[in-house]
């Protein structure tokens, strides 16, 4: 089983509704090859992990990579894992306020920087899903 982490920036902002949609899209796609995963989303910026069979997180980061909808897509980690950390989510999703993300970096210490910073999404990710892995 693998792990990917990766951020991107959409081009444009997205609404309430086109998240909906993109995750309503997304969660059935992944239950169907069984993939699992967290999605992060502030100021037009994405960072999602992704957890899955190697071969079925190969394809789909792929399809991600094309996607019009978002640039500068940037994996930042990608591992071999014993089992999933959000097996019961298909795309857990976390949208995060410009005002929630100043709050989150001043009550953890996290230096989010500008929300995509190489050495922290993973940890961003493990503090907004309140999950703590190994």
């Amino acid at each position: 089983m693998q792990q990917l982490l990766y951020t991107s920036r959409a081009l444009k902002p997205f609404n309430d509704l086109e998240l909906e949609k993109l995750l309503e899209i997304a969660r059935f796609n992944n239950s169907q090859k069984s993939i699992t995963g967290m999605l992060l989303y502030c100021n037009s910026n994405f960072i999602q992990l992704l957890e899955g069979p190697e071969e079925d997180l190969a394809i789909l980061f792929n399809i991600i990579c094309k996607d019009e909808r978002h640039v500068d897509v940037n994996k930042i980690m990608e591992c071999n894992i014993d089992k999933p950390h959000f097996p019961e989510w298909s795309m857990g999703y976390k949208y995060l306020s410009p005002q929630q993300l100043t709050q989150l970096e001043q009550n953890s210490n996290v230096d989010v920087a500008g929300f995509i910073k190489k050495t922290q999404p993973y940890k961003l990710l493990k503090l907004m899903s309140g999950k703590s892995w190994n």
